[in-house]
C-alpha cells in the first residue's frame, strides 16, 4: 500500500485458492458422471459397434427394457456393465479447481471540491473441471468427454471472468450550508444539498463451451465436442451489437469423425459470451429547513443507460439454424426509484 500525491491510497494485493476432492458435478444435479460409458478404446471398432447381436438379457423382465429385444447391438454387450444402460456415480469428488487474482485498488479521499473515488481492478483466472455448473450467460456442459478421465475436463471455469474494473466517483457538489460557495439564503436552499454518484462495472464475459450436435461416439455415455481447428480464432469480430446472429467462426471447427471425440476443450477461453457494462447512478438532494430539521430527496437509477446484457450464444455444432446465435438478454432494463427522508 502506498500513498501517491493528489491524496490516492493505492493497494496492490494478490490472493489465491487451491481446491481438492471437491465434487466433479459442482452443485447441479444436472452434472453426472456415467461409469457406464463405452470405454474409448472399444471406439475403434467403428462400425462394428452398431451391429445387432443375440441379446442374453431377452425375455428376461428384470432387465426391463434390454430384455424386450432379441438383438441388442455390439455396444452394449461391451459397457462395463452391460445390463444397465447408464449408472451415475454421484457427487463423485475428483474435482480440482484453482484461483489466482492480482487486485489493484485506488481510494481518492474527499477534496476542497467534494470530489472523492473509488477505483479497482481485478486480473484473476480460475480454472476447475467442474461441469455440471451453469449460469444465465454461459451454455451448461453437464456431460464429460470421457467419465473415466474427469482430469481432462480441467479449463476454465464457468465463472472465470479474467477482466473487471469498478469505478465509483462521489461528488457532494461544494456548495450550501458549511461549504465554499452559496453557504446561505436563497441559493444555499436551491444549489446546497446535491450529491451525485455513479458506479460504473465493466468486466469481461464468461467462457463458451461448444458441443456437437452429432454424438455418433459421445452417445455411448459421454459427451461430442467438435474438433479446433489450429490458429484459427473461433470468434467473429465485431461489437457484440453486431455479433448477435454470428458470435462463433464456424471455420475454426471440424466435425468429429465418426466414432472419434473432438479435442474442443470443455471451455473457451479464447471465445467469451457478451461482457457486462453498467453504471448506476444516484442523485441526492438535502434541504435544510431549521437548525434541526431537514429533507432529502434521492432518485436512483439502476442500469441508468438502459444498456441490454445479451445471454450465452447457443453452442451447438452442427445446428445450423442456432449455432452462434444469441436470441435473448438477462439482467433488467433501466430502473428508477425515487425516496423521500425527512431528518429531524
Amino acid at each position: 500500500q502506498r500513498e501517491l500525491p493528489g491524496k490516492v491510497a493505492l493497494t496492490v494485493g494478490f490472493s489465491g485458492s487451491r481446491s481438492d476432492h471437491m465434487s466433479v458435478t459442482g452443485t447441479s444435479n444436472s452434472g453426472r458422471v456415467n461409469i457406464n460409458q463405452l470405454p474409448l478404446n472399444e471406439l475403434s471398432r467403428g462400425s462394428a459397434l452398431l451391429e445387432r447381436v443375440p441379446n442374453p438379457f431377452f425375455g428376461i423382465p428384470e432387465f426391463g427394457e434390454l430384455s424386450q429385444s432379441s438383438e441388442i447391438d455390439r455396444a452394449q454387450l461391451l459397457l462395463p456393465y452391460p445390463e444397465f444402460q447408464e449408472v451415475r456415480a454421484v457427487r463423485k469428488s475428483d474435482g480440482i479447481g484453482r484461483f489466482s487474482a492480482l487486485t489493484i485498488k485506488a481510494e481518492r479521499r474527499m477534496d476542497s471540491l467534494g470530489l472523492s473515488f473509488l477505483a479497482s481492478y481485478s486480473w484473476s483466472k480460475m480454472l476447475d473441471n467442474y461441469f455440471g455448473e451453469a449460469n444465465q450467460f454461459i451454455n451448461r456442459t453437464t456431460l464429460p468427454l470421457d467419465n473415466f478421465n474427469l482430469a481432462n475436463e480441467y479449463s476454465y471455469s464457468i465463472f472465470d471472468v479474467p477482466h473487471r474494473w469498478i469505478f465509483a466517483p462521489i461528488w457532494d457538489l461544494p456548495l450550501g450550508r458549511g461549504k465554499r460557495w452559496a453557504s446561505s439564503g436563497f441559493a444555499e436552499k436551491v444549489f446546497g444539498g446535491w450529491n451525485i454518484t455513479p458506479i460504473i462495472q465493466i468486466q469481461s464475459g464468461f467462457p463458451t463451451s461448444v458441443w456437437q450436435t452429432d454424438r455418433v461416439a459421445g452417445g455411448y455415455g459421454g459427451q461430442q465436442r467438435p474438433n479446433r481447428v489450429a490458429e484459427v480464432s473461433p470468434c467473429t469480430s465485431g461489437s457484440p451489437q453486431e455479433r448477435i446472429g454470428n458470435w462463433f467462426n464456424g471455420s475454426a471447427f471440424l466435425p468429429a469423425g465418426t466414432f472419434t471425440l473432438g479435442n474442443a476443450p470443455r471451455r473457451l477461453g479464447d471465445c467469451r459470451g457478451p461482457g457486462l457494462a453498467n453504471m448506476d447512478l444516484s442523485v441526492r438532494k438535502a434541504v435544510n429547513l431549521t437548525e434541526r430539521t431537514r429533507v432529502s430527496f434521492r432518485v436512483e437509477a439502476l442500469n441508468a443507460t438502459n444498456t441490454p446484457r445479451f445471454s450465452a450464444p447457443n453452442t451447438e455444432f452442427g445446428n445450423l439454424l442456432q449455432f452462434g446465435r444469441i436470441t435473448g438478454t438477462e439482467g433488467f432494463a433501466r430502473i428508477i426509484q425515487w425516496m423521500l427522508r425527512f431528518e429531524f
